[in-house]
């Protein structure tokens, strides 16, 4: 979720989302931001076990050291089944993203109640709408709205 999150995050900021003149031409770009967002994934890509459960990681090849041909498949693997979680992610998360970019042009529906900062979509589509991680296992940019508040 948090690869996914942060490459959505990426593909919209770099297609201007926010600044399309009406939800039409937002909804083109967050489908097209999805579709290169889970394309985009690492390679290659593995599944490691933590202490929370098992994760996806990029491996960090060391003096020229090469996959195998078993861990190539592994990682093959590895890279569908993220990008299958990425589609299904991002296909039930298409029209609340909507919201959220429309809300994000509006400036006094900005800070609704229940919403989250634009700029962080690992807290937005993680913790909030997926609810796959802890708010606490997520980028925390809140403290610096909370100081700005005061």
């Amino acid at each position: 979720c948090k690869l996914t999150a942060f490459h959505v995050g990426e593909e919209l900021t770099a297609r201007n989302a926010t600044h399309q003149p009406d939800p039409l031409s937002m909804m083109r770009i967050i489908n097209q931001a999805a579709a290169e967002a889970c394309e985009k994934l690492p390679n290659p890509l593995i599944i490691s076990k933590g202490e929370k459960g098992a994760f996806f990681g990029t491996y960090q090849a060391t003096d020229g050291h090469k996959l195998s041909a078993v861990e190539q498949r592994k990682a093959e693997g590895a890279r569908l089944t993220a990008q299958r979680l990425c589609i299904g992610i991002l296909g039930d998360a298409k029209l609340p993203m909507l919201e959220m970019l429309i809300r994000h042009k509006v400036p006094h529906a900005k800070h609704a109640l229940g919403t989250a900062e634009i700029d962080n979509w690992e807290r937005w589509l993680c913790a909030r709408r997926v609810r796959v991680c802890k708010r606490s296992e997520v980028v925390d940019d809140d403290e610096d709205e909370d100081k700005d508040e005061l």
